[in-house]
This record gives structure tokens, C-alpha cells and sequence, in this order.
């Protein structure tokens, strides 16, 4: 059967967030772009900047914030801030943490109230029980084993002290994974270190997670097919915001005739199989990071109503339609 062909949106969203302190932008801004593998992908850093001294400096700086980063939110590195915790939370002991952990975890569960769930950063025994951080094949859990999983899950038994930083846990045996929203805060610090070494304008790329500020860094951004073809659905012009997308299309396992995504429902224990992919655009990445892991998992209706409900924040969601071929729903501020 003939692949069905999407209708190309061309989509303009400008979302520029309150003015902050930028150096005086320089009359013909100097380009330098770096390039690092960074949070288990390719981590890219463009900076203008009025030599190209220092747009390498502040492009350099960007990717320096985001390693530092990854050694604190990183589930796969043993030694890092978050593994530490974890360690703590399973034997049922609290722990204080650094300011940037507290900040993601404040966000992180934030964002599980506002969802029902949806979203729910103590996901990781479910990551481990499909297989996400294993090499190789692996054969699809039983009920009773994604029941006996679910029991160790729960963001509401999750306390963030936030007068002193410290996480503790409700009798124990939880464990964070901030997967959904640790890249976007990563890009939001970095963007934010960018400017303080003098940058004008950036664009901060970490695996297809994608933040621009200033002018000159201003682009059009294709919105991924999940079908496969190399062709974007359609274009959104990037000016002063951020983007991300969750999908299932590139982070998969596969069990005889049966494939499963790694986008997770933390309410069932399985993989989300409603939708093809969310697209979200926002002020920050961090917000747009959340949000489409969000609105991946509640599906068309729930999500464009999560979507709407988020300020400063707009969606485009592919999902099938009565026939099961793809079709695009878009929230109300995407014209």
C-alpha cells in the first residue's frame, strides 16, 4: 500500500522569554561552533560573539556546563550525584544534594503532579525491567513482573526538603531517572553560561534537543517523520526558544514479531503505544524536554489539553487516525 503524504506545515512560533543581561551585541558577531559526545549523544555549540575568540570560549564553556552536568544526573555513570542518591533512597536513608540536582528534581516532580503521573521521574526499575540499559536481546517482561515493578515507582513518595536540599523517600526502595527532562535543563545552563562569557546569540543542540537565543542564531527546525521518510512533516521557525521531541521511532527493543518503545507509561508499566510522536516548542528546554515526554504518554486528547494548559508552551502531535494512517493535531497557539 502506498505510503500515505503528510500535508507540509510551515509553522512559525516565536516564544522570546522576558529580556535578560546580554552583552551589547557587537555589529558583525563572530561564529565558532564546537561538537562533543555529551549525555550519551552528539552535543553541538554555536556561539556568536563579537571575536571569534570569544564565541570559541563561550561555545567551549556551553559543552563544559553540560559534562558537568551529566557527572550529576547521569543514572549510567556509578559515581555520579544522582547514582549516589539512588544508592541512599533504596536503603531507605535521605541525602542532601546540590543545588542543580534539587532544581531538577523540584521540576521533575512537579511536572508528575501537573500529568497525573504521566510523567514520573522514579521510572527507573521499569527502564531496567525492559531491557532500555542493556546491549543486546531482550525478551518482554511478564504481567506479573511489571506488577511487582510498579509497587518500587512513586513520585508522591518523594520528598524534596527544599530549606535544606535533602531527598528522602516513604519507605524506600525508589530510584530516579530524569531522562525526560535532565538534557533540557542541561541546555537551558548552558545557554544561560554562553551568555555570561559574552555571547550574543546561540544554538545548543544535544541529540536532536535544540535551544536558540539572539538573532543571529535564529533557524528553521524540521519536525522529524516518525514514519521513517527523510523528509520533515513540516518546518518550525526557532527564534528565542526551544524544541524537543519524544517519539518511539528511534529508541526501540525488539522480541521475536513484538517491538516496544522506550518511552515507558509509569501507570501501567508498559511501553506509551498511542501516539507516533509529540513535538513541543517552548521558552525553555527543560520545559519542552517534560512536556513531550508528558504529552507522549497521555496520549491525543489528554495531551493537547496538558499542552494548552502549560504557559508559554505549543505542541504538534502525530498520531494515527481512524484507519491507522498518520495524522497531525496541533495546539491553538501553532498557526
Amino acid at each position: 500500500m502506498a505510503r500515505p503524504r503528510y500535508v507540509v506545515l510551515c509553522l512559525a512560533l516565536l516564544l522570546a522569554g522576558p529580556p535578560t543581561t546580554r552583552a551589547v551585541a557587537p555589529e558583525d558577531p563572530v561564529q565558532a561552533e564546537q561538537a562533543r559526545f555529551l549525555m550519551g549523544t552528539l552535543a553541538t555549540a554555536a556561539a556568536w560573539a563579537g571575536t571569534a575568540g570569544q564565541a570559541d570560549a563561550a561555545a567551549s564553556a556551553a559543552l563544559d556546563e553540560v559534562a558537568r552536568l551529566e557527572g550529576i544526573l547521569s543514572t549510567w555513570n556509578p559515581e555520579s550525584e544522582l547514582s549516589r542518591l539512588n544508592r541512599c533512597l533504596q536503603a531507605g536513608m535521605e541525602m542532601a544534594v546540590s543545588p542543580d540536582l534539587a532544581r531538577v528534581l523540584a521540576e521533575a516532580l512537579g511536572f508528575a503532579a501537573e500529568s497525573g503521573g504521566a510523567f514520573d521521574p522514579t521510572v527507573l526499575p521499569l527502564v531496567e525491567l525492559w531491557g532500555f540499559r542493556k546491549d543486546g536481546t531482550v525478551t518482554a517482561p511478564s504481567d506479573s513482573m511489571v506488577q511487582a515493578t510498579l509497587n518500587q515507582l512513586g513520585y508522591e513518595r518523594v520528598t524534596l526538603v527544599t530549606e535544606s536540599a535533602v531527598v528522602r523517600c516513604d519507605g524506600g526502595g525508589v530510584r530516579l531517572d530524569f531522562g525526560g527532562i535532565a538534557k533540557g535543563y542541561a541546555l537551558d545552563r548552558a545557554a544561560q553560561v554562553m551568555e555570561e562569557c559574552g555571547a550574543v546569540a546561540g544554538r545548543l543542540d544535544l541529540g536532536g534537543e535544540i535551544l536558540v537565543f539572539g538573532v543571529e542564531a535564529a533557524a528553521n527546525v524540521g519536525i522529524v517523520d516518525p514514519g521513517g521518510s527523510e523528509d520533515p512533516l513540516g518546518t518550525i521557525r526557532l527564534d528565542g526558544a526551544a524544541i524537543a521531541t519524544s517519539g518511539q521511532y528511534e529508541r526501540f527493543r525488539e522480541d521475536g514479531n513484538s517491538r516496544w518503545g522506550h518511552i515507558l507509561d509509569p501507570r501501567t508499566g508498559y511501553p506509551s503505544r498511542n501516539l507516533m510522536s509529540v513535538t513541543v516548542v517552548a521558552d525553555g528546554a527543560l520545559l519542552a524536554d517534560a512536556a513531550a515526554t508528558a504529552c507522549f504518554v497521555l496520549g491525543l486528547e489528554e495531551g493537547l489539553a496538558f499542552l494548552e494548559g502549560l504557559p508559554r508552551c505549543e505542541g504538534l502531535i502525530v498520531h494515527p487516525d481512524e484507519q491507522g494512517r498518520p495524522a497531525i493535531s496541533f495546539t491553538s497557539g501553532l498557526r
